[in-house]
């Protein structure tokens, strides 16, 4: 067969198909930006989101809605001391939430646990040393993982970034 006036073998061709789309809107002159995204056991879906208003301090979202995208609810973190940067599903539904916060003038690396309603089951930090968490998940014993990167000075006053990972209970 043809397509295009070009050979092609239509058995290996490709369908894809939208199921759904959103729109996520702040008003007029804001900036959305899609930080994470994560299923329920029910098909409900979390999308972390950044937004930006002029004038307006940022804030962060973490916004659930069903299947077909039909709000069901908000929570809103505040973005100046907040940086979230994945939302993962665990083993027995819930799902762990990692970023940093700012504590003063200290960088601190967050993973927290929410239950599939958003409700805050704990919270566990560790020292960054001026570094960012990029990704938390659940390993096989029940723990978590974590990777980011973090700056180091030398004793002759450069800066270098290293890997870390951190493994918790």
């Amino acid at each position: 067969t043809f397509l295009n006036n070009i050979p092609s073998d239509t058995s290996s061709s490709v369908v894809e198909v939208m199921l759904g789309e959103k729109e996520f809107k702040a008003g007029l002159n804001a900036n959305v930006g899609a930080i994470d995204i994560a299923e329920t056991n029910e098909g409900d879906i979390l999308t972390l989101l950044g937004q930006s208003l002029p004038s307006q301090p940022s804030n962060l979202q973490l916004i659930k809605t069903d299947s077909l995208f039909k709000p069901k609810w908000t929570l809103s973190f505040p973005a100046s001391d907040h940086s979230l940067r994945s939302i993962e599903k665990n083993i027995d539904g819930t799902f762990i939430i990692s970023g940093n916060f700012l504590a003063g003038a200290q960088n601190i690396y967050s993973i927290s646990k929410i239950d599939k309603d958003g409700n805050l089951l704990w919270q566990k930090t560790y020292p960054s040393y001026s570094g960012v968490v990029i990704r938390a998940r659940q390993s096989i014993d029940g723990g978590y993982l974590m990777i980011g990167s973090s700056d180091r000075v030398t004793p002759g006053g450069s800066t270098y970034t290293y890997t870390r990972v951190l493994k918790t209970d």
